[in-house]
C-alpha cells in the first residue's frame, strides 16, 4: 500500500484485538492504522469461517449472476447486482445506477434493495464493470469460465480527490478499496468442459516468489554511528518499499545481460514506501536537455519538499488506472529537468503509446509515482556491480537465488521461490 505512513506493525501472530490509547501520549499514525488492520482481518476471517470461501445472501438473489446473449448478433454478457463474499471480502455490485431503488432496510438507494424485487433491472454489462480497464470487451466466442476476482487497493486523494479537505487544503487520510472484476477464462482448448471438470491453468497457482531483507556493515558507517560497522547507517526510520515491475524468471547467469531476455523479472523501490506521488493533467512532446526527444509532464504538484518531491535524475513511474486496473506496471522514465514556475517534469526520454500528448482523462487519475534507485546497483559485497540504472534502464533484473543485493545504507534483499508451489 503506497501510502505516507511510518510502519505497518500488524502481525496476526499477536492475537491482539484493540488498541487503547493512553493519557497524554503522542499520536501515532501506526497504532490506528493496526487498529485498522486489528479489526479488519477479524471481519474478514469471521465472515471467512461463517459463510466459506465463496457465497451470496438470499437477500441479494441476483447477485453476480452470468446472462450471457446475442441481441442482432452481437455477444452480450451482463453481471446481477447484489453482495457476494469472497474469502471473507464484501464484493459489491451496485447495478445500474438508473434503475437504483430506495433499500428502506440500508437507507440508501440500490441496486439490490429489500425486499429482493422478483426479477433483474440493475444488471451491468461486462465492458462497465466500475474497476474494469476502459473498452474491455469480451474476448472470442467462447465457451469461457467466468469467475470473481476481489481484492483491497489503496485509494490516495490521486485516485479520488475528495479526500482533500475543504476547509484545510490537504490530505489528511486514505483509503482502502474492496474491488473486484469479472473474468472470463477461455475454455477453447478444453472442449466438453462442465463444472466437474479438471480444467488445464484453472486455478491460476499463487505467487511463489519469496523477498528476504536484511542488513550488512557498510563501513565506513561515518561519524555520526555509536557504534563502528553498524550495518544500517541511514540517518532517519524510514519505511522501505521493494515491488515487483516486471514478472518473469530471475536472471540464472553470474551477471545480467544486457538488454534482458524477454520476460526477466525485475523490481523497483522506494525509501518512502513509494508515497511521492502527484497527478498528471497534460503530457506533451518536447526535446530535453541534450536535444533529443522527449515527454514533459504537467504535474499537480512537485512535491512537498526537496527530500519528497520530484528532482533531474529521478525514476519515476506513469501509470494510471487502466494499467492497474489490468494488472500491468506503469512506464519507467529518468526525469531529465524540472521547471519549478511552470509546474513541469521532463523526461529523458518519449512515453510510450499509451500515454498520448494532449490533455489527460481525469477519469483514469494519471499519475507518476517516485522511485529512489538510482546509479549503480551493488551485490551484498559492495563492490561487484549488478546494474548500472543509468545506462541499462530504471528496473532492477532479479538476481539468482543466492545473490542478495545492496539498496544502500546497508539494507539488502534476495529473492528465491517457494518450491512447494508449482507453476502453472
Amino acid at each position: 500500500m503506497s501510502f505516507d505512513n511510518s510502519r505497518f506493525p500488524f502481525n496476526p501472530a499477536n492475537d491482539f484485538c484493540g488498541v487503547v490509547m493512553q493519557q497524554g501520549r503522542v499520536q501515532l499514525d501506526s497504532d490506528w492504522n493496526e487498529w485498522l488492520a486489528e479489526l479488519s482481518r477479524r471481519i474478514q476471517a469471521g465472515t471467512l469461517d461463517t459463510l466459506g470461501r465463496a457465497a451470496y445472501p438470499a437477500t441479494t438473489p441476483y447477485a453476480f449472476q452470468i446472462t450471457a446473449s446475442s441481441p442482432g448478433g452481437t455477444n452480450t454478457v451482463t453481471i446481477g447486482p447484489g453482495r457476494m463474499y469472497v474469502d471473507g471480502l464484501l464484493a459489491e455490485n451496485h447495478g445500474d445506477p438508473q434503475s437504483a431503488q430506495w433499500d428502506p432496510a440500508l437507507a440508501e438507494m440500490s441496486g439490490s434493495p429489500q425486499p429482493p424485487p422478483a426479477t433483474d433491472t440493475a444488471a451491468i454489462d461486462y465492458t462497465k464493470q466500475p474497476y474494469m480497464p476502459a473498452d474491455t470487451k469480451p474476448p472470442g466466442n467462447g465457451p469461457f469460465l467466468a469467475y470473481l476476482d476481489v481484492w483491497i487497493r489503496p485509494v490516495t486523494y490521486l485516485e479520488y480527490p475528495d479526500l482533500v479537505d475543504k476547509a484545510v487544503g490537504v490530505d489528511a487520510t486514505a483509503r482502502l478499496q474492496t474491488a473486484w472484476q469479472v473474468k472470463l477464462f477461455d475454455l477453447a482448448n478444453s472442449p466438453g468442459t462442465t463444472c466437474n471438470s479438471n480444467i488445464p491453468g484453472w486455478p491460476p497457482p499463487p505467487s511463489a516468489g519469496l523477498l528476504t531483507t536484511g542488513t550488512v556493515p557498510t563501513p565506513p558507517s561515518g561519524p555520526c554511528c555509536l557504534t563502528s560497522g553498524a550495518a544500517y547507517t541511514g540517518m532517519e526510520n524510514q519505511f522501505y518499499r521493494v515491488e515487483i515491475h516486471q514478472p518473469g524468471s530471475p536472471v540464472t547467469g553470474a551477471t545480467p545481460p544486457s538488454p534482458l531476455a524477454a520476460r526477466t523479472a525485475t523490481f523497483k523501490w522506494s525509501r518512502d514506501n513509494a508515497s511521492a506521488m502527484t497527478a498528471v493533467t497534460s503530457i506533451a512532446n518536447v526535446q530535453n536537455s541534450l536535444g533529443n526527444p522527449a515527454s514533459q509532464l504537467a504535474a499537480q504538484s512537485l512535491g512537498r519538499d526537496q527530500v519528497l518531491g520530484f528532482a533531474p535524475g529521478n525514476w519515476i513511474e506513469i501509470l494510471d488506472d487502466n494499467l492497474e486496473f489490468d494488472g500491468q506496471p506503469g512506464e519507467l522514465h529518468q526525469i531529465d529537468t524540472v521547471d519549478v514556475a511552470a509546474k513541469t517534469i521532463t523526461l529523458a526520454t518519449t512515453l510510450g503509446s499509451h500515454f498520448a500528448p494532449g490533455d489527460t482523462d481525469p477519469k483514469v487519475h494519471t499519475r507518476i509515482q517516485r522511485w529512489d534507485q538510482s546509479g549503480q546497483v551493488y551485490e551484498e559485497d559492495g563492490t561487484t556491480v549488478w546494474w548500472d540504472l543509468d545506462t541499462q534502464g530504471g528496473d532492477i533484473p532479479v538476481p539468482p537465488a543466492g545473490t542478495a543485493l545492496m539498496l544502500e545504507n546497508g539494507i539488502i534483499v534476495s529473492f528465491d521461490l517457494d518450491q512447494a508451489i508449482k507453476p502453472g
